[in-house]
């Protein structure tokens, strides 16, 4: 073997190894999903091209009551639940166009491409097997499903205040302003009841 092959299999070699490490940095360690990096990127990616491509909706997902489990049987119990999670979206996303992260402690984002009703339906499957499987660790799940990033744990925190947790929303936000409208939604991904309005501000 020539140099000049020599230094060809060890630059793939010093690449494949820096893929394998991005790659692993790019892994949230606990739940197996991606990071906020890539979730971001890949919002970023379909915000831009959303001209030439199917429209594309986001999910934010708040896990309800980590803190109390966290607070009343340690730490693990709470790490169980963000496992729990993280495994059950990825078993419900297989087959599917759709990106999965966790963006902060008990927050969760995904961005799906096709129609609204799909990610709805989808949003509520997650929710029911995720409280069944963590009925026994008393957590459940609230989850906004819009068509703008700023869907996003505030607007989360006002439903929930307002209308009650453990539920999945459908929330259409103006193109500039921070006011919305909000409706609970059925697992066939339909409108239940009177749009809800609010301001972010």
């Amino acid at each position: 073997m020539n140099l000049h092959w020599f230094f060809h299999i060890l630059s793939l070699i010093l690449i494949a190894a820096l893929l394998a490490i991005c790659f692993k940095l790019s892994i949230d360690h606990l739940t197996g999903l991606w990071r906020r990096g890539v979730y971001e990127i890949w919002y970023s990616l379909c915000y831009k091209q959303r001209a030439g491509t199917p429209k594309f909706w986001i999910a934010f997902v708040d896990v309800d009551g980590l803190k109390k489990l966290n607070d009343t049987k340690g730490q693990p119990y709470g790490d169980q639940a963000l496992r729990l999670f993280g495994s059950l979206v990825k078993q419900l996303s297989k087959q599917r166009r759709v990106l999965w992260a966790r963006v902060g402690g008990d927050e969760f984002a995904a961005v799906y491409l096709g129609p609204a009703a799909a990610a709805v339906r989808h949003a509520h499957a997650v929710r029911q097997r995720f409280e069944a499987a963590a009925k026994d660790l008393g957590v459940t799940v609230t989850i906004v499903v819009g068509s703008n990033q700023q869907t996003s744990a505030t607007l989360i925190k006002i439903l929930k205040k307002d209308r009650g947790g453990n539920q999945v929303y459908y929330a259409e936000l103006q193109e500039e302003g921070r006011a919305f409208r909000a409706c609970l939604t059925s697992p066939e991904g339909k409108q239940i009841g009177p749009w809800i309005h609010g301001s972010l501000n």
